[in-house]
C-alpha cells in the first residue's frame, strides 16, 4: 500500500509539472538542430512535446503534450495550454496537407480520418483511403463540421492558427471534447527547421526511430547539394511570383524560400527586405525589378507563358520570359487544385533545392529531373 501511494505521489509530481520547459529535471531533453517552434523531453514512461507560439504574432504561449507509454497514466486530466496522450496515437484529423505529408513519411496515413480541404491532398496512400471513403473532408476555417469531428471521435486534431483571431474556432473544438494538436512549422524560418517538425510527429505517432532517420537523410543531402552550389562563380538574379490586383508580395530576405535560393546559387531581387514576412510591392516597381532578373520562379498557378498573358500581357516584356527561364512549382498537381509542392514539399527541401540547382546551375546536375518545377513554355 506504501509503494503504491509513492508511486502515485511521483505520477502526480510528474504530471504536476504543466506549463514550465525547464520544471522536469527528471527528464532527457532532445536538441533540435534547426527547428525553434517545438522541443521534446523524454523518460522511460512519457515523453513531452511542448510547442511554443505556434501562430503569427504568438508570444510566451507554450503548449504542452504529454504522451504516455501506459494506459494506467491515462486518467489524469489534461490542464490549461497542456494535453495528455496514450500514445501511439490511433485516430487523427489533420487541418492542414503539411501535416499529412509528416505523417505520410512515417508510413502512418492509416492513422488519419479526416482532412480538411480533401480535394488538395497529394499522398497517394491517403487518396486511395479517400476514395474507398475512410478518410472524410472535415470543412475548414470558420466552416469546420464540428458535428462531424466529434461523430469521428478522433484521438487528436493536428491544427495551426494563422492568427490569434482563428485560435477562437479551433477552441470550439475543445470546448467538445476534441484534443487539440498545435503544429508551427509554417512559422520556421530555414527549410530544414520545417522539416524537423517530423520529430514532433514521431513523437506524437510514437515513430522515433523513423522520424529521425528521415529527418538525417533529408539534412544529409540537402548539404552535399548546398556544397555543390557553393563551388559556382557567378550567380543568377531570382524573381519570384505573379500580381494580384495591381500588387507584388514578396518575401523578406530571411524567408525560408529565399534560403533555398541562396543555398541553391542564385540571387534574390528583394533580398533587402528586412524579415520573413511577406511585402506589398507596387505593379511598376515590381516590373522594374523583374527586368533586371535572369529567372522567374513561381508565376501563380501558371502552366504556360499564355497563363502569364491571360494574367497580364506586359509580363511578356520581361527578361526571363524573353530568354526561356520561367519555372513553376506546379509540376506536381492533382486535376482538384492539390499542389504537392505545399504539402511533401515542406518534408522535402533536399528535393526542392535539387531542383533550384538545375534550374540556376544545370551543369552541375546535368541527370537530374525536375520533382517540383516545371519550364513554363
Amino acid at each position: 500500500m506504501i509503494i503504491r501511494i509513492c508511486y502515485i505521489v511521483l505520477i502526480f509530481t510528474f504530471f504536476g509539472c504543466y506549463g514550465n520547459r525547464n520544471e522536469i529535471a527528471s527528464q532527457k531533453a532532445l536538441t533540435n538542430e534547426y527547428a525553434k517552434g517545438f522541443a521534446i523531453q523524454y523518460n522511460d514512461s512519457c515523453t513531452k512535446l511542448t510547442v511554443y507560439n505556434p501562430w503569427q504574432g504568438a508570444k510566451n504561449i507554450d503548449y504542452n503534450y504529454f504522451f504516455v507509454d501506459s494506459p494506467k497514466h491515462f486518467h489524469f486530466k489534461s490542464k490549461d495550454n497542456t494535453e495528455v496522450f496514450y500514445a501511439p496515437i490511433k485516430r487523427l484529423i489533420c487541418l492542414s496537407t503539411t501535416h499529412i505529408a509528416y505523417i505520410d513519411e512515417l508510413k502512418e496515413t492509416s492513422t488519419i480520418i479526416g482532412v480538411s480541404g480533401i480535394s488538395f491532398v497529394n499522398s497517394k496512400s491517403l487518396i486511395s483511403r479517400i476514395e474507398k471513403g475512410e478518410v472524410l473532408d472535415v470543412g475548414y476555417d470558420q466552416n469546420l463540421n464540428y458535428e462531424l469531428i466529434v461523430s469521428l471521435k478522433p484521438d487528436a486534431v493536428i491544427c495551426y492558427g494563422v492568427g490569434a483571431e482563428s485560435v477562437g474556432y479551433l477552441f470550439k473544438l475543445k470546448e467538445l471534447g476534441i484534443k487539440l494538436i498545435f503544429i508551427g512549422d509554417y512559422l520556421e524560418n530555414n527549410p530544414l527547421g520545417k522539416a524537423e517538425w517530423i520529430k514532433a510527429f514521431g513523437v506524437i505517432l510514437k515513430a522515433k526511430d523513423r522520424s529521425d532517420s528521415v529527418f538525417n537523410s533529408i539534412k544529409y543531402e540537402y548539404y552535399n547539394a548546398v556544397k555543390l552550389a557553393q563551388t559556382v562563380k557567378t550567380k543568377p538574379r531570382v524573381f519570384l511570383n505573379l500580381p494580384y490586383k495591381d500588387s507584388w508580395y514578396f518575401p523578406g530576405g530571411s524567408n525560408y524560400f529565399v534560403k533555398m535560393i541562396e543555398d541553391a546559387g542564385g540571387d534574390y531581387l528583394f533580398k533587402f527586405l528586412d524579415g520573413s514576412k511577406s511585402y506589398t510591392i507596387s505593379y511598376e516597381k515590381a516590373i522594374e525589378t523583374g527586368m533586371n532578373a535572369d529567372i522567374w520562379l513561381n508565376p501563380g498557378a501558371a502552366s504556360t507563358l499564355e497563363d502569364i498573358k491571360q494574367s497580364d500581357e506586359r509580363l511578356l516584356s520581361l527578361i526571363p520570359v524573353k530568354n526561356g527561364q520561367v519555372y513553376n512549382n506546379n509540376l506536381r498537381s492533382t486535376s482538384t487544385g492539390g499542389n504537392d509542392f505545399w504539402e511533401s514539399g515542406v518534408v522535402h527541401p533536399n528535393l526542392i533545392l535539387k531542383d533550384l540547382i538545375y534550374i540556376f546551375h544545370p551543369e552541375l546536375l546535368p541527370e537530374h529531373k525536375f520533382y517540383y518545377y516545371r519550364k513554363i513554355e
